[in-house]
């Protein structure tokens, strides 16, 4: 039955076709679109490139929250090993000069090229000693730390090294080393810089003879392995480990540090690795030799 209602001027509407009359003049048009067709194979891709994104399983393309993982028991020969590399910038470099390759182990073959570590998260420094400390005992070579008697890194450091913490102790050490020139040392030196004798502020026209010391025993050495918390103060004091040392490993999270580490071309695009993490050792890598750098994850300290 028809709904007919009286309006205030007194004639009479039909409710049933207002509706309709204002339902034709409010509908949209029925537009012809094309779309993109995922088929059946590109789903699969995805579907199995998924669970290595969310790093659910071996792979270096980790989740927000992952632990970074223990080192391998066997790891190749002549090689120091660090961890796993998560996003590669620049790689023009032979491969044999050291490997940073997405989803990989980075390493590299020392041959004369040490290491300069800083940072404010020290488990970046205590990854790096336990993997020069891994490289010495595949190698065979002897281990030597040089630190203050107090340092919180101490307690990683393996049975098998031997550690000077006075003035006296260190430079017998490294005179020892260079006197018997067999290259068959891998040096940790833990805040140099805290020891005055062994700096080399700049503008010094002459060194000190304890400067020159150090000097001479990182560049006689298979393998050193540099620790500062802040770049500027290597710059300011140790000047002479800078060219020593191509390879820079810094903390994620000190902007100052990794302006030094990184080169000048670089240009960091900030993702969830650029945040501090509790169950992740998020690092830097850079070899300014080869070119090559990228992020890493480190492996947890032993």
């Amino acid at each position: 039955m028809p709904d007919y209602y009286i309006a205030e001027d007194g004639t009479i509407h039909d409710r049933e076709a207002e509706h309709r009359s204002r339902t034709q003049h409010t509908a949209a048009p029925a537009v012809a679109v094309q779309c993109f067709y995922a088929g059946d194979d590109l789903i699969g891709r995805m579907c199995s490139l998924l669970p290595r994104v969310n790093g659910t399983g071996e792979t270096a393309w980790l989740r927000h929250n992952a632990a970074s993982r223990a080192a391998p028991s066997a790891l190749p020969h002549g090689e120091v090993t660090f961890g796993d590399s998560v996003c590669l910038h620049k790689d023009r470099a032979a491969s044999d000069a050291d490997s940073l390759k997405d989803n990989g182990l980075v390493s590299f073959t020392p041959n004369g090229t040490h290491i300069l570590c800083t940072g404010s998260d020290l488990r970046v420094p205590a990854s790096v000693l336990c993997s020069a400390a891994r490289f010495a005992e595949q190698e065979g070579l002897s281990l030597h730390i040089f630190c203050a008697e107090n340092h919180p890194l101490l307690r990683l450091c393996p049975e098998t090294a031997t550690v000077y913490t006075t003035l006296a102790a260190q430079r017998e050490a490294l005179s020892r080393q260079l006197r018997e020139g067999q290259n068959r040392a891998v040096n940790v030196f833990l805040k140099m810089s805290a020891e005055k004798e062994f700096t080399q502020p700049l503008g010094t026209l002459r060194p000190s003879a304890d400067a020159a010391l150090l000097k001479n025993a990182v560049a006689h050495s298979r393998l050193s392995v540099v620790f500062e918390r802040r770049c500027k103060i290597v710059r300011s004091e140790l000047p002479q480990l800078l060219a020593l040392a191509p390879i820079h490993i810094t903390a994620v999270g000190d902007s100052e540090n990794l302006r030094a580490a990184l080169p000048d071309t670089a240009r960091i695009t900030a993702t969830a690795f650029d945040v501090l993490q509790k169950d992740s050792i998020h690092a830097y890598y850079c070899n300014r030799d080869t070119e090559k750098w990228g992020k890493i994850v480190l492996f947890q300290p032993c």
